[in-house]
């Protein structure tokens, strides 16, 4: 317990000093509302992705679809469900300059599958994973050291 509590001691000083914008993936593949959960498995083969933004046509975050949401659909003979129909939408947003600090928070305490990064307007330009959110750590801890 206290090896553990000792490493999110150390987790929180590194995010004390990092932003939203140091941390959030931007090269993604998303997908439209109306998209079937058939070609979200398709975009989950050829990307490394484990989570989809889910846009509008003016590139408004709507949601996010995840792996585990792709296979239990697909499991279930659901492929061609909508995306919209399945996707979560109660996904965290925060600015570029926000403190990691708060989107681990926001990430917890919402137990939400990422935090999405907004422009003014809601505008996706990147959203941050729990995997992220460990390899920056890391390697930040390193760099630390």
């Amino acid at each position: 317990a206290a090896g553990a509590e000792s490493n999110d001691v150390a987790m929180r000083e590194v995010a004390r000093r990092m932003r939203a914008r140091d941390a959030m993936i931007t090269t993604f593949d998303s997908l439209g509302p109306d998209d079937t959960v058939g070609a979200a498995g398709q975009a989950l083969i050829r990307t490394t992705q484990g989570e989809f933004p889910v846009l509008d046509a003016q590139g408004r975050l709507l949601g996010l679809l995840t792996r585990n949401d792709i296979f239990r659909e697909s499991a279930e003979g659901h492929a061609s469900r909508r995306v919209a129909e399945v996707m979560a939408t109660d996904i965290p947003s925060v600015g570029l300059a926000t403190g990691l600090e708060s989107v681990f928070d926001a990430m917890y305490r919402q137990n939400a599958p990422a935090v999405a990064v907004v422009r003014e307007g809601g505008y996706l330009i990147g959203y941050i994973t729990r995997e992220n959110l460990g390899e920056l750590m890391v390697l930040q801890g390193r760099r630390g050291r």
